[in-house]
């Protein structure tokens, strides 16, 4: 968007990210609208709550692990092995051996 002349100074990037199964919302924002928030300025469905905020931090944890990412990196490539490009150009899961 910036290559266009738009600047974002405001980026939901989840509406509904998974605190361990709990709901929790997240935005970016430029520095200078960081600088000038209060608590309560921002609202939100999924607003994090202490529970919540506590649970996404543990999510955070865990996934940057650098074990944890070891793994996710071994098993997408091991997924993106079963696929395969279709006529019309989709990427397609292979599922030989299944109904």
């Amino acid at each position: 968007m910036e290559s266009g002349g738009c600047f974002v100074l405001l980026c939901p990037i989840c509406s509904r990210c998974n605190a361990g199964g709990l709901p929790i919302g997240a935005v970016l924002v430029k520095q200078h609208v960081a600088d000038v928030m209060l608590p309560g300025d921002h609202g939100s469905t999924f607003a994090g709550n202490p529970l919540v905020c506590h649970a996404a931090n543990a999510v955070v944890d865990v996934i940057s692990d650098p074990a944890f990412l070891s793994g996710v990196r071994v098993g997408g490539l091991s997924a993106f092995r079963r696929c395969h490009w279709d006529h019309q150009g989709r990427l397609c899961w292979d599922c030989q051996g299944r109904p």
